[in-house]
């Protein structure tokens, strides 16, 4: 029986609430960033949020890919 490691990717996530007129009280976003802040994903969902974070892990095999080589956008300076 081959037992799998368990692994550990670190993110920044931050949620804030954008003031909307049309729809009051307003809209929830979001930003997953990297853990040394070069890259970062926006979504506006937990659904969104969720499709990022298992879409990551899918994607990411052990011992093949760090935390930084995930797809994501990179940070404008």
């Amino acid at each position: 029986m081959m037992k799998k490691q368990r692994r550990e990717l670190i993110y920044i996530l931050r949620i804030w609430q954008e003031p909307s007129e049309i729809s009051p009280p307003g809209e929830w976003r979001g930003v997953l960033r990297s853990l040394d802040g070069r890259q970062e994903r926006l979504f506006k969902s937990a659904q969104e949020l969720w499709n990022l974070l298992t879409q990551s892990e899918a994607r990411t095999d052990p011992g093949t890919m760090r935390p930084e080589d995930l797809p994501l956008k990179p940070k404008k300076e």
